[in-house]
C-alpha cells in the first residue's frame, strides 16, 4: 500500500460506524427486495406504522399492544433535525467553507449542499423500513422452520435443536428496503401480561436502536459530504507527496468536524478533543508517527496497519487543529493557496511554506518523538 493511499484509508477511519444501514446499491448490483413470508396459521396485525405477525387468536392482544406502545425517545440529531439545521445554515456555512479553504466563491460548496448533502438527509428523513415483530414462542418458530418456513433472521441450530436469531440486520436507506422480521418471543408458560410486556419491550428496543443508528449514519453522511468536497476540490488537484499528505488529512478532518458541529449542535472542542488524542486500545501512540516520513505497508505487519493508520490520522488532525488555534485567522486559507500555487517539492519545503504563511513552524510537531 503506497503512502499516497493513506489519506483515503484514514478518512474512512474518521468515524467508527456502529451501524449496518447501507447506502442504496447501484442498479446492477442491487438485489431484489426480500418480502416477508407469513407462516401458515399466522396473521399480520398492523397499527399505524407498527406491524407484527402472530398466530390466529392472538390478534386482539397483539393489536392492543401495538396501539399502546409508546414512541421511542429520539436523539437530537435525527435526520429531519439535521436537514432543518443544514437548510437553515446552508448559505452561512457555504461562505465559511469558501473562506476557510481559500476558494474564489461559494458556488462549489452550494453545489455540494444541493446535490449531495441535503438530498442524502432528505432520503434519511424519509426512511421508514418495513419492520415486523414475530410474536410467538421458540418451539412454534422451530416447528415452522422445520416445516420449510424461511426468514434470514431465524435459523435452526441443529446441534442444539433450537432456533438461533441472526442479530445482524442490514437495512437499505432506499425506499424499497427488505421486509425485516424481529423477534418478540415469549415462553410458552408466560401469562398474558408477560407476553404483552415482551412485545412492548421488543418494540421499544428496536425503535430506540433504529433511531440511534439512523442518527449516527446521518451524521456520518453529513461529515463525509464535507470530506468528499474538500478532498476532491482542494487536495486531490495538488497531488501531494507521501510526506505532505498529513496536511490534507488533518485539514479535512478538522474542518469537516467543525462543519458537522455547526449542523448537529455538538460541542466542537469536545468532539475534536476525542479526534486528536490517543486511542487507549491502540498500541501505536500518535507521538511515534513521523508525518514527514510515514511508513508504508511494506514497513508494517498486516495486523498493525489499521492501528498505524489510526495513529497517523489522529496526529495529523492534532497538528492541523493546533495550527488553526495558534495561527491568525485566515492563515489556513493562505497556506492552502500557497501550496496550490507554488507546489513545494516535499514535506520539508511545504512546512517551510506553511511557516511563511502562518508564522508557525510545525517541524517539531510532525517528527517522531
Amino acid at each position: 500500500m503506497p503512502t499516497r493511499h493513506l489519506i483515503a484509508l484514514c478518512l474512512a477511519l474518521l468515524f467508527t460506524v456502529p451501524v449496518a444501514i447501507a447506502q442504496e446499491a447501484g442498479p446492477e448490483s442491487k438485489p431484489p427486495r426480500r418480502l416477508l413470508i407469513v407462516p401458515p396459521d399466522f396473521k399480520i396485525v398492523a397499527v399505524d406504522r407498527r406491524r407484527a405477525i402472530c398466530q390466529e387468536g392472538d390478534e386482539p392482544w397483539v393489536r392492543q399492544a401495538l396501539t399502546d406502545a409508546t414512541p421511542a425517545t429520539l436523539p437530537s440529531t435525527m435526520p429531519v433535525t439535521l436537514l432543518e439545521r443544514a437548510s437553515e445554515q446552508r448559505d452561512v456555512l457555504c461562505e465559511r467553507i469558501a473562506s476557510d479553504l481559500g476558494l474564489p466563491d461559494a458556488s462549489g460548496p452550494r453545489k455540494m449542499f444541493d446535490e449531495n448533502l441535503l438530498p442524502v438527509l432528505r432520503q434519511s428523513a424519509a426512511f421508514d423500513p418495513p419492520i415486523y415483530y414475530m410474536v410467538s414462542t421458540e418451539p412454534v418458530v422451530r416447528r415452522i422452520v422445520k416445516q420449510g418456513w424461511e426468514n434470514p433472521l431465524f435459523y435452526l441450530n441443529r446441534a442444539a435443536d433450537r432456533i438461533a436469531i441472526n442479530q445482524s440486520v442490514n437495512m437499505s436507506l432506499s425506499a424499497d428496503s427488505d421486509d425485516i422480521l424481529l423477534p418478540a418471543l415469549y415462553e410458552p408458560e408466560h401469562d398474558m401480561p408477560t407476553r404483552r410486556r415482551v412485545l412492548l419491550d421488543s418494540i421499544a428496543t428496536a425503535e430506540q436502536k433504529l433511531a440511534y443508528e439512523l442518527s449516527i449514519q446521518s451524521e456520518f453522511a453529513v461529515q463525509m459530504a464535507f470530506v468528499g468536497f474538500i478532498g476532491q476540490n482542494v487536495f486531490k488537484p495538488m497531488e501531494l507527496s507521501d510526506s505532505q499528505e498529513w496536511f490534507a488529512l488533518g485539514t479535512t478532518a478538522v474542518l469537516s468536524a467543525q462543519y458537522l458541529s455547526a449542523i448537529n449542535g455538538m460541542n466542537e472542542q469536545s468532539y475534536l478533543q476525542r479526534m486528536t488524542t490517543d486511542e487507549p486500545r491502540n498500541p501505536i501512540r500518535m507521538a511515534t508517527v513521523n508525518l514527514l516520513n510515514p511508513m508504508t505497508s511494506d514497513d508494517l505487519r498486516p495486523q498493525f496497519q489499521g492501528a498505524y493508520l489510526d495513529a497517523y490520522r489522529r496526529r495529523a488532525t492534532s497538528v492541523v487543529y493546533q495550527l488553526m488555534q495558534r495561527a491568525p485567522r485566515g492563515s489556513l486559507a493562505k497556506a492552502i493557496n500557497a501550496i496550490k500555487d507554488q507546489r513545494p517539492a516535499d514535506g520539508v519545503a511545504m512546512v517551510k511554506l506553511i511557516a511563511e504563511q502562518t508564522g508557525i513552524d510545525l517541524t517539531n510537531e510532525l517528527i517522531a518523538k
